[in-house]
């Protein structure tokens, strides 16, 4: 694999072991295996589970968020009250949330746009950079949280039987970042309170 001075640093969570990888290359969680491999790591020192974490540096993500809007943002102007990630399609009956009509009703009235995860690159980077507010319950799309502003206002629902803090803990320009556990049921289906959501 040949690599540039715009590569990243990958590392294998719990180890010392580190090796640079392409973002070209990293289609997959899984392709990070054969490229530390082929960099010199050690593979059982890396976990085999397909949600492998890469911990990037503030500055590799800097780069990365400037190269994907200076691509595709269309209007630095351009704002929305807000977006609403939807989940419940992913698994149905797991991981959902339970009240989502009434949420997506309320967000909808207020001028909210509903993104499912379907929607093309381009879309997804100027939504989320355009977007005043982001909420919806713990899941992918909260990933793309690296694209918004700093003046955006995030609201991440988690069940408090599945707590995980991975896409706040990871860098993003947005100061106000909403992490909350919520009561869930065996299934880790919440119901989203959405009320006390900024609309404006």
């Amino acid at each position: 694999v040949h690599f540039t001075e715009q590569d990243l640093l990958a590392r294998a969570p719990g180890t010392e072991i580190e090796a640079k990888v392409c973002l070209f290359h990293v289609v997959r969680a899984s392709n990070l295996r054969a490229l530390i491999e082929g960099a010199g790591g050690v593979l059982n020192m890396i976990p085999n589970s397909p949600a492998l974490l890469t911990n990037f540096t503030k500055e590799s993500y800097k780069w990365l968020v400037a190269g994907y809007l200076n691509r595709f943002v269309k209007s630095e102007s351009v704002r929305i009250p807000g977006i609403y990630l939807t989940r419940n399609h992913v698994v149905p009956g797991a991981r959902g949330v339970i009240n989502e009509a009434q949420v997506v009703d309320y967000l909808a009235s207020n001028g909210y746009i509903i993104v499912n995860g379907s929607e093309g690159l381009s879309d997804i980077v100027n939504l989320f950079y355009s977007a005043r507010v982001v909420i919806g319950a713990h899941g992918s799309l909260f990933a793309n949280t690296i694209f918004c502003r700093p003046d955006c206002t995030i609201y991440e629902y988690c069940p408090d039987n599945r707590i995980d803090y991975s896409f706040k803990r990871k860098y993003k320009s947005c100061q106000n970042y909403n992490h909350e556990l919520v009561s869930a049921d065996s299934m880790f289906n919440i119901s989203l309170p959405y009320g006390n959501v900024r609309i404006n």
